[in-house]
């Protein structure tokens, strides 16, 4: 059996091929928990995100102020991946006392008034504002695309812009 480990991964696409091709498998996440207060009141949108995953996989869906009870009660055995989709989402969902072992930002993608980090992360003054909330509460943050790729320090790359 695995030791426990849990992932938090901020990527606006949630669940997509990357996700699985190259953090599920590879790594042999058994859970996956999909924390998002839109999607956990949408039973079609959950259905289309539990077929994109192999059916080995157990995916749950949480509104962000619920996940973190509920995924203790699960008492996970396993290691797991909890994915939302923003950094404000992200901030709320540590504050409430989720302690992953690590977290990364898989992907914040071109929008209105968002500047480019890296090729995978664009960033407004609402998210730096949540990345130095999410640094006060003492969490480390990486830019991380794949397993194996560079890891990148959030607070160093934006140290100048918080």
């Amino acid at each position: 059996m695995n030791k426990p480990f849990l992932y938090l991964r901020i990527d606006d696409r949630l669940i997509h091929g990357q996700i699985v091709a190259g953090w599920i498998e590879p790594l042999e996440i058994k859970f996956v928990f999909l924390a998002n207060d839109r999607i956990v009141e949408d039973t079609w949108e959950q259905e289309a995100y539990r077929l994109a995953v192999p059916n080995s996989i157990n995916i749950f869906f949480y509104g962000i102020d619920e996940a973190v009870p509920k995924m203790k009660n699960l008492k996970i055995k396993d290691k797991a991946m909890i994915i939302v989709e923003n950094l404000s989402d992200a901030y709320r969902i540590l504050k409430n006392g989720l302690r992953p072992d690590e977290s990364f930002i898989g992907g914040i993608h071109s929008s209105d008034e968002r500047k480019p980090y890296l090729s995978y992360i664009y960033l407004n003054q609402k998210d730096l504002h949540y990345i130095k909330n999410i640094r006060m509460l003492g969490i480390s943050l990486y830019g991380l695309q794949l397993p194996g790729s560079e890891k990148i320090n959030i607070y160093n790359l934006v140290e100048k812009k918080l």
